[in-house]
């Protein structure tokens, strides 16, 4: 149980440090682009997305940091984490999602295509991004494991 809580600990850490760094970006370019001094590229939409992306996160690690504090609350993330049923269904809808998200990609790709030009190039990009990845990762852990 303490291995637990010191990985989870430090998932935490990260969780917060990340939702920092998200909303501290996203308020600045929203100030920046009220004083008029910066206008962020595409919709100021995505941005305010990013701000409550970013709150949303510090939201739940305030959570999580409030579940180790509490034994009870403790224990029940364990079992949520380390059931075998919930393992079992999490790696089968990672699974699953590694062969359906390539696919819909490159089907969005192709279909905007033919409306813009530049949709595609950027969904193509992103789909290499995500195979190189997947094949780094991959490779990783074989190596590690």
């Amino acid at each position: 149980m303490e291995n637990f809580k010191k990985k989870f600990k430090k998932q935490i850490i990260i969780i917060f440090i990340i939702s920092i760094i998200i909303s501290i970006s996203c308020a600045t370019l929203i100030v920046l682009d009220i004083l008029r001094i910066f206008r962020p590229v595409g919709s100021l939409g995505v941005v305010v997305g990013g701000l409550g992306a970013g709150i949303a996160l510090m939201v739940i690690a305030i959570i999580y940091s409030q579940a180790i504090k509490n034994e009870n609350a403790l224990k029940e993330l364990y079992i949520r984490e380390t059931d075998e049923r919930n393992v079992f269904i999490q790696k089968t809808a990672c699974n699953a999602s590694n062969v359906l998200f390539p696919i819909a990609l490159f089907t969005a790709a192709v279909i905007s295509a033919y409306i813009n030009p530049i949709v595609c190039n950027t969904l193509m990009v992103v789909l290499i991004c995500y195979i190189l990845i997947t094949q780094l990762s991959l490779l990783v852990c074989r190596k590690k494991y």
